[in-house]
């Protein structure tokens, strides 16, 4: 079943396209403001939308997995009777993205070339549906961390912006705009503006983010 583990894994990259990464990672909702006078209401705000996601995260991953595991077992089916790719009709919900429909119908004829014969329909939709879901949610999770690594970032640019011999700290970068998530810790590892290094992981993943001076990105 190695292949249906890795042909999942490229539907979640699509699926991030439509659902948590789109949702979780609007620059327009996460930006920081560089002064601190308003980081009061906009800090509760975001907080708010902090719970708010990370709530709706399961629900997102069972609303869109369960949606690509009904095209997906339509697919397989109808390979399953000798129908051709450019012969299958579908009935799939409007306003699914057609790229999301294409790429189900395309793994789950992949998938029976390769084990069709090997493993029933039932057993190939139950291990579809829990990789779809737990990387849609895990998606979920360091889309978060990531957010947060960078609104951290961009507040300790600002205070050094003021304080450029400084050395900031999380209490620091929170007072210049930086909104914390419950869910992910963030860490100041060097907080001189030269060397500047910050983490972030979101609890319930293993990935670790890590940003330096340069604002280069890397995972750890």
């Amino acid at each position: 079943m190695k292949k249906v583990v890795t042909l999942t894994l490229t539907i979640i990259s699509l699926l991030a396209i439509f659902g948590c990464t789109k949702s979780n990672s609007s620059a327009g909702e996460n930006s920081i403001s560089l002064n601190p006078g308003e980081k009061t209401s906009k800090s509760s705000q975001s907080e708010q939308k902090n719970v708010l996601s990370t709530q709706n995260l399961e629900g997102e991953a069972t609303s869109i997995c369960s949606k690509f595991v009904e095209i997906y077992k339509d697919c397989y089916l109808q390979a399953s009777k000798g129908v051709l790719p450019p012969q299958v009709k579908l009935n799939y919900e409007e306003g699914m993205p057609k790229e999301l429909v294409d790429m189900s119908c395309k793994s789950a004829f992949e998938e029976y070339e390769q084990h069709g014969h090997e493993i029933s329909v039932n057993q190939v939709i139950q291990i579809v549906y829990k990789d779809c879901h737990d990387g849609y949610v895990k998606r979920g999770h360091d889309t978060e961390a990531h957010r947060q690594i960078m609104q951290a970032y961009t507040a300790a640019q600002a205070y050094f912006q003021d304080e450029p011999n400084g050395i900031v700290t999380l209490d620091k970068i929170i007072s210049y705009g930086f909104q914390p998530s419950e869910e992910v810790t963030v860490v100041v590892i060097d907080g001189t503006l030269k060397n500047l290094v910050i983490t972030s992981k979101h609890r319930q993943s293993s990935l670790t983010y890590l940003i330096n001076a340069s604002a280069e990105v890397k995972e750890i």
